[in-house]
């Protein structure tokens, strides 16, 4: 994919981390995923979406993070960790290579924004 940075390599970081939230998530452990830039909340709350469908997500951050492969000035997936997870924004997001595990599991309906203040024109 043209416009997106190291699409295999932050899919794969991120499947692992997917399965190893919903390993947690069946055993009604609590999770509390830390590090990493913002596009690893795709693994974390795809993990615990796949376990508990009824999720809503507070998402604490200055930016959006809604940016498609095909909106994204840069191509950091670090805007982007929303759009991959969207229900909405299916028909919007390309076939990223890597990514083909990832299927939307959040609607907007169940997204809460806190210290949003800088929002791309595309988003």
């Amino acid at each position: 994919m043209k416009n997106v940075r190291n699409p295999r390599t932050v899919a794969a970081a991120n499947k692992k981390l997917s399965d190893a939230v919903a390993k947690l998530v069946k055993m009604n452990q609590s999770v509390l995923a830390l590090g990493g830039d913002h596009c690893m909340a795709i693994g974390s709350i795809h993990g615990h979406a796949q376990v508990e469908p009824n999720l809503v997500v507070v998402w604490v951050d200055a930016h959006a993070d809604v940016n498609t492969p095909l909106t994204s000035v840069s191509g950091n997936i670090h805007g982007m960790p929303l759009s991959f997870l969207l229900k909405e924004l299916e028909e919007f997001v390309p076939k990223v290579p890597g990514f083909e595990w990832c299927k939307p599991c959040l609607s907007v309906r169940d997204l809460v924004y806190i210290g949003l203040r800088d929002v791309d024109p595309a988003e």
